[in-house]
């Protein structure tokens, strides 16, 4: 067992494992008790972002931009898909003759 010794005329045993393991048992139950399901996906976008070592302000501003960064992307994939499929390239494959290929038809 490991123990921590404080100094040769005190001979004060601490069985470290055991202890560790009990304040790590108690704050894992307080930890869990306080927070629902988003803040606990809150607390894991911060830690895998390596948000949690920022302050509030850069915290917020890299939300923002995180935010702008998808709406971007969200918003010029779908006027891509929208011009891809308007443009015929889709629609010729798709449509073969007027036909779905399936058999059916679409009306024009």
């Amino acid at each position: 067992m490991n123990y921590i010794r404080f100094s040769s005329y005190m001979h004060i045993q601490i069985d470290v494992p055991n202890l560790l393991s009990s304040i790590a048992w108690s704050a894992l139950k307080h930890r869990r008790k306080k927070m629902n399901w988003f803040s606990r996906k809150m607390h894991l976008y911060n830690v895998t972002m390596g948000l949690y070592m920022l302050d509030w302000w850069e915290r917020c501003l890299f939300n923002v931009l995180m935010l702008t960064l998808l709406w971007f992307i969200c918003y010029n994939g779908s006027r891509f898909a929208t011009e891809f499929y308007e443009g015929g390239h889709l629609k010729y494959k798709l449509l073969v003759d007027g036909r779905l290929p399936n058999g059916g038809s679409i009306p024009s």
